[in-house]
Order: structure tokens, then sequence, then C-alpha cells
């Protein structure tokens, strides 16, 4: 079905025929590339089978296909998706409600974003970030603090907060640079750096020193470049850290620094290169 759908408009016929008749791989299969496809007039033989075909993963793919061809008309189907037997379905209609950026159905997934299955709070919590309601900031905060929240739960929070950019959010996600997960500590720092909050740098580079291994922090180092000058001090003292991990922190640190620009920054890049030829 890849290569259909590469063969784009001349195929929607063909597929469109698949949907209706063909085994649920295919029919599945049909829908997916639709959706690569992306012709709003494959919508509404999508929505069709969205709400009536009887195998979860054709209506999952569905759902996704509509998410990418981002008609609104489908938006009264996705929103009815969310209470579907199949927790793909719900999962897959949640996060096309989110690429469609559907404000009304806020007050759903944040439902769903406490009483949902897994994949199912996760996808909302990213689904909240995409639609960019600040009302889902004091949701998203509970599921950042929740304890016993699983870590890809909370690493959604922390990335959807960084997007809504809401002042509320700045002190929950600081708190966060000390979870016990390194997912969600380089969720909570890079949404602290998309939020622009420059009295969080020295916290945040606290947080990359205490690195013990594992996923290095090379998008939360890489990241600090955004920030401009504020950050050149706290990207200075990463340059000449320890080498219990080689060039790691400093590479990263340079490259942060030729990205900022400043005289000071490009000097301070070259002077460690050259040291370190």
């Amino acid at each position: 079905m890849e290569r259909v759908a590469l063969i784009g408009a001349a195929a929607v016929p063909a597929l469109h025929a698949a949907l209706a008749d063909g085994s649920e791989n295919l029919r599945a299969g049909a829908a997916a590339a639709l959706g690569q496809i992306a012709d709003p007039a494959a919508a509404p033989a999508l929505l069709q089978v969205l709400e009536s075909d009887p195998d979860g993963d054709v209506r999952a793919a569905a759902a996704e296909a509509l998410g990418k061809i981002g008609d609104r008309n489908s938006l009264d189907g996705l929103r009815r998706a969310l209470d579907d037997q199949s927790e793909r379905v719900r999962k897959q209609a949640v996060a096309a409600l989110g690429r469609l950026k559907d404000a009304k159905t806020c007050g759903a997934l944040l439902q769903l974003l406490h009483s949902g299955t897994r994949e199912v709070r996760e996808a909302c919590a990213l689904a909240l970030g995409e639609i960019g309601d600040r009302s889902a900031v004091s949701g998203l905060v509970q599921a950042l603090q929740d304890g016993d929240e699983r870590y890809d739960v909370r690493r959604a929070a922390a990335r959807s907060l960084g997007l809504l950019g809401d002042a509320a959010a700045i002190e929950p996600l600081r708190a966060a640079l000390s979870d016990d997960d390194t997912e969600v500590r380089y969720a909570a720092a890079e949404a602290l750096i998309g939020i622009k909050d420059t009295a969080s740098i020295p916290l945040i580079v606290d947080m990359v020193k205490r690195f013990e291994g594992g996923s290095f922090p090379y998008d939360v180092i890489g990241a600090l470049g955004t920030l401009g000058g504020s950050a050149v001090p706290a990207l200075l003292t990463l340059l000449y850290r320890d080498k219990r991990w080689g060039n790691s922190f400093a590479d990263s640190a340079a490259k942060a620094l030729q990205a900022i620009g400043t005289g000071e920054a490009v000097a301070a890049a070259r002077k460690w290169a050259r040291e370190n030829e």
C-alpha cells in the first residue's frame, strides 16, 4: 500500500474500492494510504469506515488517516470515536483531534488523561499541547506531578506544558528536573527552554551535570543555544566538564555556543576546539 500511496490521486478510486471490499489487512492498508495521499475527498469514506467497520485496526487506521487529511468535517465522528471499544481507535482519535486542534474536545481529553488506558493517556497529554488551549494546564500539571503515573505520560505532559507556555507551569517543570526518570527530566528541561524561562538555566545545567549514564542530554544542551546570550555562562561551564564521558558535554556545548553566535560564544567554542585538536 505504501507504493500505491506514492502514485497519488490516481490511486484513490482503487483505494476506495479496497476500503469497502477487502480483507482486514487490505482495508487498513487502504485507509493508511489514503491518509498518506491526504486527499480531502477521501474523508467521507474514511469517516464511514471509522464509524462502521467491524475491525478495530481498520477503524484505527481510518482515524489516523482523518487526522492526516485534516478535514474538520470529520470532527464529530472523531469525537464519537473517543468512546470506541478499541484502545487503538481511541488513541488514534485522540491524536487526530490534536492534529486538528479541536479545542471543543479539551474537556473530554482531560477526562481521558486521568481515566483512560496508558497509551490513551499519553496521547491525550500530547494532543492537549497541540491544541494549545491553556485551560489544560492544571490537568497536565496534575499528570506531571502524579508519582504513580507512567513516565511516558509524565514526559508527554511536560512537553505539552512547554508548548502551552503558561507561567503557571514553570514551578512544576522546575520540580520535574529532579524526577526519578531521565526522560521526564529532559522533557521538563526542554519545556522550560521552550517557554524561554532564562531564570531556570542554572537549574537545567545542574540537572545536566548530574548525568550518570544512560541517554545523554544532547537535545537539552543543544536547546540551550536557543536562549541566546543568557545561556552563554552556563554553557561555558560545560566546555571543561570532566572527561568521564569523553567530550560529550563539551562537543554539545560548543555547538550550542556556535548557534548562539555572539562574539563571546563563538570565541569560546573556537578556543576549546583549538585546545582539543
